[in-house]
């Protein structure tokens, strides 16, 4: 079954969020902690990670640190969330 994956920007004060969740497949594990950790061993032993370590999320997280920011990552029920959360620098 397919879900859609949402996404949704907001601003409060000098911060920005923009928040992308979707849906985790039954059966998997989420363990957020590790994601932004490059070459990470439990991603490479990931079936449903055939073809790369997952550096996507290492990249994202890298990304928003470079701008100051950080990326964080929760479960909301069924869902996995990963914020990018940045601050008004001026």
């Amino acid at each position: 079954m397919r879900f859609p994956i949402k996404v949704n920007a907001s601003r409060y004060d000098l911060q920005r969020r923009i928040a992308i969740t979707n849906r985790i497949p039954a059966g998997a594990s989420f363990s957020p902690g590790p994601m932004t950790n490059p070459f990470n061993v439990s991603s490479s032993r990931n079936p449903r990670n055939k073809t790369g370590l997952g550096l996507g999320l290492y990249i994202a997280n890298a990304i928003a640190i470079g701008f100051g920011g950080a990326l964080e990552a929760v479960r909301v029920g069924d869902d996995a969330c990963f914020t990018i959360v940045l601050n008004d620098l001026s």
